[in-house]
């Protein structure tokens, strides 16, 4: 027995090692802007003992409390750098891979058939990518993991007490782990003791979520949802649910085929490790991220594949595994869905690899060095790509999204300013004295904001957020005027 785990922990160890090394590769320099906000928060949490974007002002522009708490305290050991923050995203990646592998040799009736499913959740391109950018996505996949472990081996209360914490990991995976708790207790419902303590495991666990959010940034939940639906709200009313769609065609649409194939040749009871319950709850979380997304219709990244579908194929697969019977069909079905996956992600990664061969922060940091530092200390910097430019200065930044920005924020809640006049007005209420404009591609940047400016300082920035060809965008620094 003892060396059956063995030899399953070096499988699971080797294949972990190579998807994370693989991974690295692929990201390369780039990462996130959004990595960047992490940063800024980390910096003056540091500095001053309060998780704020700008020192004085509290903000809940953090979408992750709990990567941003280990972030933190990873980043006062070992230093907080760009470098810092994605090789601890590759850790959490590599020990998710590691433990997704391991489980399912654990669990599976053959080796064969676990690696071939473990390979069938890690050919999911998007978290591939996202999960050594320095952002949080490899730990919303150990988070959704372990909630799926607790339930395997029937830790019922330390599931339930997991599932109230994901709101710390994930906003939106407070759904899913309501859900997910909820099939715990009518698991349970032959003993309305064992209930009533896991409903009350539940509301500890709530509680301790609400007050982690209220302790660091003053705030009930992240203020990211509410400036995305104002400011990033897109023209197109189909455009939210067909990214939505293509996400969840590209990370999750042959894993549940191969799911829908197996389950339909099984009759199991209603206690086995995964009930037929739990992945039903789960794909119905999956179509309430899905709706409200297109009904928000705001912007929407790859990288929130993670938690809007990772639960879904998670399940699906646990669900499979432990009822997948050695026969050539079994395997075989399992194989084409390997090949027809890794044929998909391949292509979706080749499309955006030109994008992850800049090296966007660097020439932030440069551009910052040789325009805002030289500025006076009273200066307020008004941008709409805040990340590496605040982590980078000591400027006092103007969120004109209001991601990270209260101000901004409440002025957009409480104003109707249509698309035309909004950088104008949102420029003269929070009292910049400069603005950035990321995408200067003409002269008539102030007939445009509507303001009078001075371009006082310029250069070349390279994006990775573009699905082909390294692009270098002109950013310029303009001096505001008054109307």
């Amino acid at each position: 027995m003892i060396s059956q785990v063995r030899k399953h922990a070096v499988g699971a160890f080797l294949l972990a090692a190579l998807v994370a090394s693989v991974s690295r590769l692929y990201v390369g320099d780039s990462t996130s802007d959004d990595a960047y906000i992490y940063m800024r928060y980390a910096d003056n949490y540091l500095l001053s003992g309060v998780a704020t974007f700008n020192l004085g002002e509290r903000s809940h522009g953090i979408t992750s409390v709990l990567w941003f708490v280990i972030g933190a305290l990873t980043a006062q050991v070992a230093g907080n750098t760009i470098e810092v923050w994605k090789y601890l995203s590759l850790s959490f990646y590599f020990v998710f891979s590691f433990s997704l592998a391991l489980l399912y040799l654990t669990i599976a009736k053959s080796a064969l058939v676990a690696i071939l499913a473990a390979v069938l959740v890690l050919f999911d391109p998007f978290t591939f990518r996202w999960s050594s950018t320095g952002m949080e996505n490899a730990l919303v996949a150990i988070s959704i993991l372990l909630v799926v472990v607790l339930l395997i081996y029937r830790r019922v209360t330390a599931a339930v007490f997991a599932c109230a914490l994901l709101p710390l990991v994930r906003p939106e995976l407070a759904v899913w782990g309501a859900v997910t708790a909820t099939t715990a207790a009518w698991w349970m419902n032959e003993r309305r003791e064992r209930v009533a303590t896991l409903a009350l495991v539940y509301l500890i666990g709530i509680v301790a979520s609400v007050a982690v959010n209220v302790a660091l940034f003053d705030a009930l939940h992240p203020q990211t949802a509410a400036a995305k639906a104002l400011v990033l709200k897109q023209l197109d009313p189909a455009y939210a649910l067909v990214q939505m769609l293509l996400i969840g065609t590209v990370v999750a649409a042959l894993p549940l085929a191969v799911v829908t194939y197996f389950a339909r040749r099984v009759r199991g009871s209603a206690n086995e490790l995964v009930p037929m319950l739990l992945l039903l709850g789960t794909l119905a979380y999956t179509l309430f991220v899905f709706l409200y997304a297109a009904h928000k219709n705001h912007l929407v990244s790859t990288r929130y594949s993670t938690a809007y579908v990772l639960p879904l194929t998670l399940v699906g697969l646990a669900y499979a595994v432990t009822r997948v019977e050695i026969t050539r069909q079994a395997v075989s079905v399992l194989a084409v869905g390997v090949v027809l996956q890794a044929t998909v992600a391949s292509a979706v990664l080749l499309r955006t690899f030109p994008g992850t061969r800049t090296a966007e922060g660097r020439d932030i940091a440069t551009f910052v060095s040789q325009c805002i530092d030289p500025l006076p200390a009273s200066a307020k910097i008004a941008t709409t790509e805040v990340g590496a430019i605040a982590h980078f200065s000591d400027k006092y930044i103007v969120d004109l999204v209001g991601l990270t920005d209260e101000k901004t924020l409440q002025y957009l809640r409480t104003h109707e300013v249509e698309r035309a006049d909004r950088v104008a007005k949102l420029l003269a209420f929070r009292q910049a004295t400069h603005y950035i404009d990321p995408m200067a591609s003409d002269e008539n940047a102030s007939r445009r904001v509507g303001l009078p400016m001075v371009a006082v300082c310029r250069g070349l920035v390279g994006r990775n957020n573009v699905s082909s060809g390294e692009t270098a965008t002109n950013w310029v620094l303009y001096e505001l005027g008054r109307p």
